[in-house]
């Protein structure tokens, strides 16, 4: 018997995740656990669907656990992302094997070159650094140094999205000397959403599907009841929200917020005085330097209010949120309490004075808000453990 983790956004749950997950448990004693992003992702928007909705179409379909990972880990970097996911799991002291999807086959391919990039040799910091004072983002600084110091075949490997995520978490296993071993599962599909094939399309252009009220029943697991289009996140109405902290504060309020660099928060100021629509406030402040992925990132760390100081708290000290589980596997959640070397808790009412849980429960009431029809607030407090 294994224990399984994945980690995840399921934004939204789709075939291709399914798949995964019956890979997992073809030994029915085998269990998986699922840390999965909460209201917000690392795109910097918010979730298609809220995050009890999302943990529970994961439980009907494979899962035996689900955990919320920390708002702050949700919105970061993938190397952020990864290694808060990561040291979740490692402290949960219930993990013994960590599933990803990947493009490329060979998982000891990967385990090499995320070696060599946990240890940065000397060249490769050298040639890293020549091209981040070229005014190079990092991803593409990072893109180009690999390249010339470990070769194209390599370069080619972490250009795809999925493997940079893998070699982020088998980093961050690496980094922590951590006992959970890295699987990949190959993962076939395009990640732009370009296509679709055989009932299996990327969250991309599902979510695009289900903004233009189109039928998704062939990509998905889940009933099309649960796709009310009043419940789905309005862009802007986030787009209102940054706008108004942008108008009305400081332009070194921005530059607090972890990715944040000199002079970004001049550059949304400046554009928010004349955009009109937030994809035209994005490209208007993205550069050279801070790529389009960044500036929604930061933007989302910005309005909701994910500081330098908050992401180094949680950091030190991450908490373990179960939003549910399968009956049939409680007492995986009695395991994870004994042994866990994080506080774990199934409902987040009777710890709000914690400064990081009063962050969740913040997140989820800014979600509530851009809805296109906005949810009652305080849902941390009032949604239910889910118990299938």
């Amino acid at each position: 018997m294994s224990t399984y983790a994945v980690i995840a956004e399921y934004n939204p749950f789709h075939n291709g995740h399914l798949y995964q997950l019956s890979q997992l448990k073809k030994d029915s004693s085998d269990r998986v656990v699922v840390i999965m992003s909460g209201n917000f992702v690392q795109r910097g928007e918010p979730a298609i669907l809220d995050k009890w909705k999302r943990a529970g179409i994961a439980l009907e379909n494979g899962a035996d656990m689900v955990i919320s990972l920390p708002v702050g880990f949700s919105v970061s970097t993938a190397a952020t992302f990864a290694y808060g996911a990561v040291k979740i799991l490692n402290g949960t002291g219930i993990i013994d094997r960590l599933s990803f999807g990947t493009e490329e086959k060979d998982i000891d391919k990967l385990i090499s070159i995320s070696r060599f990039l946990l240890n940065e040799p000397p060249l490769f910091r050298s040639v890293l650094r020549d091209n981040l004072s070229s005014g190079l983002s990092y991803a593409k600084a990072r893109d180009l140094a690999v390249r010339e110091v470990l070769g194209e075949e390599s370069g080619d490997i972490l250009s795809l999205p999925n493997n940079i995520l893998a070699t982020e978490y088998i980093k961050s296993l690496l980094a922590m000397n951590s006992s959970i071993v890295p699987e990949n599962i190959v993962r076939n599909n395009a990640h732009d959403g370009s296509d679709i094939n055989g009932g299996i399309a990327s969250g991309l252009e599902i979510r695009r599907m289900m903004y233009t009220s189109r039928d998704i029943s062939s990509f998905v697991p889940f009933s099309q009841a649960l796709l009310d289009t009043d419940t789905l996140p309005d862009p802007e109405r986030f787009f209102s929200i940054l706008m108004y902290r942008l108008r009305i504060e400081d332009p070194r309020a921005l530059e607090d917020v972890p990715e944040a660099g000199e002079g970004i928060g001049r550059r949304f100021h400046e554009a928010a005085k004349t955009a009109t629509t937030l994809e035209d406030l994005y490209e208007m402040v993205k550069s050279k330097r801070f790529s389009l992925s960044r500036i929604r990132r930061i933007a989302c760390q910005y309005v909701l209010g994910i500081t330098k100081e908050y992401l180094n708290l949680l950091l030190e000290r991450p908490f373990i949120h179960v939003l549910g589980i399968r009956k049939e596997s409680s007492p995986l959640l009695a395991t994870l309490s004994e042994r866990s070397v994080f506080p774990v808790y199934t409902n987040l009412k009777d710890v709000l004075e914690d400064e990081l849980i009063k962050k969740e429960a913040e997140a989820s009431d800014i979600y509530s808000s851009v809805l296109k029809k906005p949810s009652p607030s305080k849902r941390d407090l009032t949604e239910k453990f889910i118990s299938l």
